[in-house]
């Protein structure tokens, strides 16, 4: 008789609010899943009404269900998920995100790879709000710039983040108890796992990459249609890339120091986004442009 396998990942989704596609992210999850197989935990981030709990509770007990007291914000959420955990690795799938089939397989045997690295980053496909396949110029710019498979540390992740995050959150394996130890930067809203990578890098620790496709991430229009949205993320990459030069001219880390400052992928694509988005006012525009344009430490 075979013995249980020890699943070395869990899953948690957090969620807020009216989640139209979380549904559909609960069912590649479990269809992706064997049972009995990894945990999965649905954290509802204090919605205002029901419909997260509605949508996860019939799933029982393959889903577990758990909800915050108080609205912590994203960053929030995922320091709750961390602690939740009850696995070596914990994925932070998107209440809008897919799993492809072969995610268990994927996900397990990367860890098995590359035990101790303190993300790994699979394979990803991107998709429209329909579900289709779909690649843009930013996810091209993200395979240019990938590490090659295998682990990448210390100046050279540095280096590599500084010229784009070239990872997919919510597709990552985290290692659960660096997450506990660092923590995502509260004050943070939408660069939060770029901030944490880096403080990984600095740290002396590892991201591994695994070419192996296993998730489906979808991009929403909505989810660059405000200006002022534009201008938050682009804001915050700039001071997390002025932090991060500070700590490699600390550290003598020339090459992350020119990267840091360079910063190189936000503000072409904050031009892009300035220069494209015809339904922004001008006066976005404009602001999103001049920041672009502006060394780190204005941001």
């Amino acid at each position: 008789m075979n013995s249980p396998v020890r699943w070395l990942f869990e899953i948690v989704v957090a969620a807020y609010g009216p989640s139209p596609l979380l549904a559909e992210t609960l069912r590649s999850i479990l269809a992706a899943l064997p049972t009995p197989g990894p945990r999965v935990t649905v954290l509802d981030d204090a919605s205002p009404t029901d419909v997260v709990r509605l949508i996860a509770e019939p799933l029982a007990p393959r889903v577990s269900f758990r909800r915050n007291e108080r609205n912590l914000g994203v960053s929030g959420a995922f320091n709750v998920a961390a602690d939740l955990s009850q696995s070596e690795y914990t994925i932070l799938v998107g209440p809008d995100d897919r799993l492809l089939s072969s995610a268990s397989d994927v996900y397990q045997h990367a860890i098995e790879q590359h035990r101790g690295a303190a993300a790994i980053q699979p394979g990803v496909i991107t998709i429209d709000e329909a579900g289709q396949e779909v690649s843009d110029i930013t996810d091209g710019v993200k395979r240019l710039i990938t590490p090659r498979q295998g682990r990448s540390a210390g100046q050279s992740l540095a280096v590599s983040l500084l010229l784009g995050d070239w990872t997919y959150n919510p597709a990552l394996a985290w290692r659960t108890d660096f997450v506990r130890q660092h923590r995502f930067d509260e004050n943070l809203h939408t660069a939060m796992d770029l901030d944490l990578l880096l403080r990984l890098a600095f740290a002396g620790e590892s991201v591994a990459v695994s070419t192996e496709p296993a998730f489906e991430y979808r991009r929403h229009e909505g989810a660059v249609s405000s200006g002022n949205r534009g201008l938050k993320r682009l804001g915050e990459e700039l001071r997390i890339h002025h932090s991060a030069k500070d700590t490699a001219t600390q550290r003598g880390w020339r090459r992350a120091r020119w990267a840091a400052e360079l910063a190189a992928t936000p503000r072409l694509h904050g031009l892009k986004l300035a220069l494209g988005s015809q339904d922004w006012s001008w006066p976005e525009r404009r602001a999103l442009a001049r920041l672009s344009l502006s060394p780190t430490s204005r941001a």
